[in-house]
């Protein structure tokens, strides 16, 4: 499969974010259907995610440690 790239970032599948991501792909759905990451729909059935992007997105759940 080829890579797409937009602007300076690769555009990922599913699979592949969840493999940056260390998660699994069921999990990288859900954050994409409850719109808690951005998306790129490229046309009826093909999504892509800017990795640069979702990372940014998530940085709001983080929860930091309270000494």
């Amino acid at each position: 499969m080829q890579n797409i790239s937009i602007g300076d970032g690769k555009l990922l599948t599913e699979e592949q974010l969840a493999n940056s991501l260390q998660t699994s792909v069921y999990n990288v759905r859900h954050l994409r259907h409850r719109k808690k990451i951005p998306f790129i729909r490229l046309g009826h059935r093909s999504i892509r995610f800017d990795l640069v992007k979702v990372r940014k997105a998530l940085e709001k759940y983080e929860v930091e440690e309270v000494a």
